[in-house]
Parts: C-alpha cells; structure tokens; sequence
C-alpha cells in the first residue's frame, strides 16, 4: 500500500502534532486510502513518515482507538476497526432507536414465525403451563443492512389470538 506523502505537519500553528496525525490518518480512513480490515505501518514507519518521535505517533494511534477508528493489537500492529456501534442496556432499549441513536437506519427480517409448544423457559416467562400454544418469531436485526442482532420472540397465543397473521402481515 502506497500512501501519498501528507502535507507538511504544522508546527507553529496551534494544533499539536499528534492530533494532526490522528486527522491525517482519520482522512485516509474517510477517502478509502485504508479500509476495514487495513493494517496501518508500524509506529516506526509512521514516525519516520511524519518527522516525529514514536510518542507522538503513539498518542495519534491512541486517540483513534479511543474514538474506535482503529484496533492496537499488542504484538500485531494497528488496524483499521470495522464500523462498531455503542450498545447501552436498559429497562427500556428498543433496536431502532438504538441503532438511530448511532446515526444508522434499522431494518429487520423476520426469518422464522410458526406456532410452538412453549418449553419450560419460555412457559415459566409467559406465566404458560408447559407446553401451551405460542408463536415464536426468529428476527434478524440490521443497522445500514449490516445484521448486527439474531432475536427470539414468544408470543402466548391465548392471549394475543391473532398475533402470528399479524406478524405475516406486516
């Protein structure tokens, strides 16, 4: 991989050094100069081709993991990290709101609904005796048509009659 020499690091103008690496290598990220997946040169490699010492380029790779742009395998290098979305669990998560909160559009494929026994899992969660009617749906959930969730849904039939033509429907 052949990267274009950047422009000159500017020394005298505020921004510290390290943070316009970070930029640098955050651009060639954004144009496609390295992909997911890209293994970055070594902060050796990095140091002679930005005119800094190795601690300089050691706090740009930082930050970029900070912020996720990139993954430090001890031993192994740095590499391009796959677009990641921050998960945070409550009483109240819903998928697409979550995945919207990532600046994503959700979507989802319902990839098997059908009528089952409920076992003892899922009759003791419904409040069911063993082996009651519900329907049960296997949902893939994706963010930028990404798959990112596999989900399970039970639904006690006595109680929501027309659930699974709804669910067909829909």
């Amino acid at each position: 991989m052949t990267v274009d020499r950047p422009p000159p690091l500017l020394r005298d103008d505020g921004v510290t050094l390290w943070r316009q690496i970070a930029r640098t290598l955050e651009q060639e990220v954004a144009d496609g100069v390295l992909a997911v997946g890209d293994r970055l040169p070594s902060e050796g490699a990095l140091s002679v081709r930005f005119a800094v010492n190795r601690h300089t380029v050691r706090r740009a790779l930082g930050e970029l993991q900070h912020h996720g742009l990139i993954r430090i395998e001890q031993g192994r290098g740095s590499f391009v990290a796959e677009d990641t979305l921050d998960y945070d669990v409550g009483p109240r998560t819903r998928f697409s709101e979550w995945v919207r909160r990532n600046s994503k559009e959700p979507s989802g494929t319902i990839l098997d609904l059908r009528e089952v026994a409920a076992d003892a899992t899922v009759s003791a969660a419904l409040g069911l005796k063993l082996g009651a009617r519900v329907a049960r749906m296997e949902r893939l959930g994706s963010a930028d048509g990404v798959p990112v969730s596999l989900s399970s849904h039970h639904f006690a039939l006595s109680r929501l009659p027309g659930i699974l033509a709804a669910l067909r429907q829909t």
